[in-house]
Order: structure tokens, then sequence, then C-alpha cells
């Protein structure tokens, strides 16, 4: 895990999915990278003996990505919750051995309202997309 991605988010282990950031462009996008390990502990509990990445995990994977397109660059870590999640669709399960490529692009903003698109890419096909706003706590 990236030591750099302490100093953009407030999530920690075990909550914190993202591995390493690839490309961020403060106030336009981000890509990161996530390396889904078999012994992730929610592999545990989602179908025992034909584990599957939670759907609800890659939308947060998402929402974490889009967290650090909107941290404008120098700025501290600020607190953020999801507002909203629009037509999100799961295309694909991930296992584990999975290297997902989370990609995030900031919409707009509107005040502590931020709207985002996302996708989540494992070689080469999509696994899920949605759209989201969040909203930034002062």
């Amino acid at each position: 895990m990236s030591v750099e991605l302490f100093q953009y988010l407030k999530h920690r282990y075990p909550f914190l999915l993202i591995d390493r950031i690839i490309e961020r462009k403060p106030g336009i996008s981000c890509t990161a990278l996530k390396n889904v390990s078999v012994n992730e502990k929610f592999f545990t509990g989602h179908f025992g003996d034909h584990p599957i990445l939670p759907g609800v995990l890659l939308i947060e994977m998402m929402a974490q990505c889009a967290a650090l397109v909107g941290l404008p660059e120098g700025e501290a870590p600020r607190l953020g919750y999801l507002a909203q999640v629009q037509q999100v669709k799961f295309l694909k399960p991930v296992f584990p051995g999975d290297q997902l490529l989370i990609h995030a692009e900031l919409e707009g903003q509107f005040g502590k309202l931020s709207k985002f698109k996302a996708n989540i890419m494992c070689e080469g096909s999509q696994v899920v997309s949605g759209n989201f706003t969040t909203a930034t706590k002062s």
C-alpha cells in the first residue's frame, strides 16, 4: 500500500480499499490501483468456496478514488460522505487475484456537494460503473 495515500485519505486498514495512485489530476480526475488478495477478510463470508468481491466495496473504491480527485494539492484530507449513488451497473464479478484499475472524474461542484462519474476496469473489461454525489464536511 502506498504511503502517499495516507496524506490524501482519512481511511485506514481495513477500510482503505486502494493500494496505489496511478495518476492524480486534482479537480479533474484520478486513476488508482487495487490488487485483490484472497486474504481480504470479506471473502471469508462472501460466498465461502466461491469468493466474490462485494458490490458495495466496489462502490466504496470508486468513492475513495473520487475523494482523491476533489482534494486540492497540498490540502489536508477532509471528511466526506456519500450523498447519492446513481446508475451503478455491475457488469462482471471480481475475484481474488484480480487487479483493478479505478477511475473517477469530477463532473461538477455545487457548494459542499461534488458530482462524479467513475468506473472500475479489470484486464481491459469494465466491471462496474456509476455516478455519485459526495458531501464534504467543513
